[in-house]
């Protein structure tokens, strides 16, 4: 079960089927990630659910699926500091999991939580802007890599 990561040029023009929106969701320090698969992306946050909605087709507004939206409450990534010498950190940024399956996933509010079999597809400028769609989304286990 290992996700795996898509990468886009984008030119700000729709090619390759990105778009660019400056209301994006970013992750700092992600390119460092681009040759490691999204589970292992992913690993290093715990990521908390704070809502979950239908996930609905752009143009037709058919549910397609399910939405955890997530808070990112721990960061045990290590990344490099930006040339400024600006430490980062994706601590509190949001993270939607799209779930394409009309079975709601089995969690709740505030739990910490795992994508199963996570994609991530990067976009953008500077190729942090991410979408991540994954099979399910499992309450994470206190244990081992899991613990936040």
């Amino acid at each position: 079960e290992r996700g795996y990561c898509i990468m886009y040029n984008n030119n700000n023009n729709g090619a390759n089927g990105a778009s660019y929106s400056p209301r994006g969701q970013r992750l700092e320090g992600i390119k460092e990630h681009m040759h490691i698969d999204a589970a292992a992306a992913l690993h290093p946050l715990a990521l908390t659910v704070t809502a979950i909605k239908p996930l609905l087709h752009y143009d037709t507004k058919v549910q397609e699926g399910y939405k955890v939206e997530t808070t990112v409450t721990a960061d045990r990534a290590t990344h490099s500091p930006k040339a400024s010498g600006e430490i980062v950190s994706n601590l509190y940024r949001p993270l939607t999991l799209k779930i394409k399956s009309m079975t709601r996933p089995n969690v709740n509010i505030g739990d910490k939580v795992i994508a199963v079999n996570p994609v991530i597809r990067l976009w953008g400028p500077y190729m942090t802007y991410v979408s991540i769609t994954c099979d399910d989304v499992v309450v994470a286990t206190t244990t081992g890599k899991d613990k936040a």
